[in-house]
């Protein structure tokens, strides 16, 4: 968890040489290489198969790519080193799950600390380097705790016993709001209402979760008209431009405010245009080429800035499904879709604990329209783990039927 996470946050995200998640990618494939029998055991299940077709398809995209002449072999490997990171779902797989929940509960104590030092940089304590809420070129750019999404959901649900729940519950919303973000705090009210209603909670929590929530939704509100007011956005403003079909013409979205959901969508209608407009490109993309490479020749519309490009043709901190689609075509999109879908369908009716996955899955995915999801090293860790504990217990729960 540490080395995914850039040492629980405290080391920066852009680091020169050596990164610690590409430490974390040595380290899994040493791993998988000295316990081959061990791996070779695992239950072929559904999401092993769905972490085996990932991989495949890197090592389709890295052959693809360099047969093609698109980018050269080490800007290539920089690219593909971040997804290639879901491999750590087999380890995972080789874990006890004894020992997994065991490593959940002091993974809610690191999160808990992380968020605490989350909460004193808008205090003027600094500790976290990828967290700016108080300088004014970087506001509102906030990374937050890797499993700040994970734990709100546990904490909303019944089944789960966790000691000052309600507490955590506030605590783990706070960091949600003051990460400003309109596509979350929108996304965590649909996902909160349908863990609701799967777990057909009775009225007595019902009137619990309705008190916090007319305390908490004008803190909401408030947080979304500030980030309206600094980015010079208008939440409906930018809904009439969804809804109208503008954002369908790039051109027309030139000057919209840069990071709006309508920029984003149209960020993301420019990529996929320029795709039907080659159709050798169309089912595999453009293949793995790195932002800051000299094969980058693309000249789009719109693209989003970040800490070291001023526009970006490829990356997207915004829109996690623009670089998929330009760099894997549409076999990438529906690979990475069925992510969310695996998690959503094989947990949506169940009755247990694990009946939280289902809203994690649907927020993730609401998520990735406003972050660079299966970009970020992070999210691969959060990946592998719910892949990996949905099949430690399905196993489990087959081999107590048999």
């Amino acid at each position: 968890m540490a080395l995914f996470t850039n040492m629980f946050m405290f080391f920066p995200s852009e680091l020169e040489g050596i990164r610690p998640t590409d430490v974390a990618l040595v380290c899994t494939f040493a791993i998988l290489m000295l316990n081959i029998n061990i791996i070779s055991s695992i239950p072929k299940d559904k999401y092993y198969k769905y972490s085996v077709l990932i991989l495949l398809y890197i090592c389709f995209q890295f052959i693809y790519t360099i047969v093609i002449k698109a980018e050269s072999i080490s800007f290539t490997l920089k690219v593909l080193r971040i997804p290639a990171l879901i491999s750590f779902m087999f380890v995972i797989r080789t874990i006890p799950f004894a020992a997994i929940s065991k490593f959940l509960k002091v993974a809610f104590v690191i999160t808990v600390v992380d968020g605490v030092f989350f909460y004193l940089e808008f205090v003027g304590v600094d500790f976290l380097p990828n967290v700016h809420p108080l300088d004014k070129e970087n506001v509102y750019s906030c990374t937050l705790p890797v499993f700040t999404f994970v734990f709100i959901f546990c904490c909303l649900t019944k089944y789960i016993n966790i000691r000052y729940k309600n507490i955590f519950l506030v605590f783990f919303l706070g960091i949600l709001i003051l990460s400003f973000v309109r596509t979350w705090l929108y996304g965590f009210v649909i996902c909160a209402g349908l863990l609701l209603f799967l777990q057909r909670t009775d009225r007595k929590l019902v009137l619990r979760y309705a008190t916090i929530a007319i305390v908490v939704l004008p803190i909401i509100l408030n947080a979304i008209d500030k980030k309206d007011s600094f980015s010079k956005a208008d939440s409906h403003r930018d809904m009439e431009n969804i809804l109208s079909g503008d954002f369908l013409n790039p051109k027309s979205n030139i000057n919209a405010e840069n990071g709006t959901f309508a920029y984003r969508l149209s960020m993301l209608a420019e990529r996929v245009e320029y795709l039907w407009d080659n159709p050798d490109k169309i089912i595999f993309g453009v293949g793995a080429i790195h932002e800051g490479s000299p094969n980058n020749i693309f000249n789009f519309y719109l693209g989003t800035s970040n800490q070291i490009y001023e526009m970006c043709m490829i990356e997207s901190g915004d829109i996690t499904w623009v670089p998929i689609t330009l760099r894997y075509g549409f076999v990438g999109i529906l690979l990475y879709l069925y992510f969310y879908i695996l998690l959503f369908a094989n947990s949506v009716k169940r009755k247990d604990e694990y009946i939280v996955m289902a809203p994690i899955a649907l927020f993730y995915f609401i998520a990735s329209f406003s972050s660079a999801f299966f970009e970020q090293a992070d999210s691969y860790f959060v990946i592998c783990i719910l892949l990996g504990v949905m099949s430690k217990v399905e196993e489990q729960e087959t081999y107590c039927v048999e």
